[in-house]
């Protein structure tokens, strides 16, 4: 489960952020790594994995809201765009995708 939040994680910074600047490494950084020893570090702090998962969820979803696009329509009431961007969001946070769509517009 880690492991998927964690490419989630990736894949959502990616595109946000780094797609903007061009710079998707670090030299000298393992992000894998430094994400293990991150992992490592909570449990030896008493994170459960569960508690670990949770916050990953919730840090991803942040990510991904970055990614979320929105479109204006005729009557100029503001609409998410990428449906398939908050339907990760909802699922990531684990709220209904309706009551998160209508939260961010």
């Amino acid at each position: 489960m880690l492991d998927h939040i964690y490419s989630s994680i990736l894949r959502a910074y990616r595109v946000a952020d780094l797609a903007q600047s061009k710079c998707f490494t670090v030299n000298g950084t393992d992000d894998a790594k430094n994400f293990s020893e991150t992992i490592q570090a909570l449990t030896a702090l008493g994170a459960s994995k569960d508690q670990i998962g949770s916050l990953l969820s919730v840090i991803s979803a942040i990510l991904w809201l970055g990614n979320v696009t929105f479109d204006e329509d005729q009557q100029e009431q503001s609409y998410v765009a990428d449906q398939n961007t908050i339907y990760l969001v909802s699922e990531l946070l684990q709220v209904g995708i309706i009551g998160l769509t209508n939260f961010v517009v």
